[in-house]
């Protein structure tokens, strides 16, 4: 959770000169619609230990992670988790007692399970992107 008003740097790793040149005539455009800061472009840039990556064509590019925010985003998805789990529970409660099932009509026991599918997904979506900041967070080399 980056507040919008704060320009963070991102480094990116080029294969060639054509694409870094590409790179740095949008520069101006990047570093404004994505609020950035520093922006490193060229052949030599490592990843950074704490980062985030992602691969466009055959260049990398890195966007440094503070532990802190990832410590605070880790806290905000468990919350987001607990939530789903007890939301899951009690349309498990419900979809499990036969007296809501028998007399509820089918339009309304449908809609209760499409809503625990879809939070079956989103429980499923959370923990996937915690695992993935905890493992970052044991292994900061760990692609996210």
């Amino acid at each position: 959770n980056i507040p919008p008003s704060e320009k963070q740097a991102l480094l990116i790793k080029t294969s060639d000169a054509i694409t870094e040149a590409r790179f740095e005539t949008y520069l101006p455009y990047i570093q404004r619609l994505a609020r950035l800061g520093e922006v490193v472009i060229g052949p030599d840039i490592a990843r950074p230990g704490m980062s985030a990556s992602a691969t466009v064509g055959t260049s990398e590019i890195y966007f440094p992670l503070d532990e802190d925010r990832v410590r605070n985003e880790i806290g905000r998805i468990e919350k987001r988790v607990g939530k789903a789990e007890k939301a899951l529970d009690i349309l498990g409660a419900k979809l499990n007692n036969q007296s809501f099932t028998a007399k509820a009509p089918k339009a309304i026991v449908e809609k209760a399970l499409q809503e625990q599918a879809d939070l079956l997904k989103k429980k499923a979506k959370l923990s996937s992107d915690l695992q993935g900041l905890l493992n970052l967070l044991k292994n900061p080399s760990f692609p996210k």
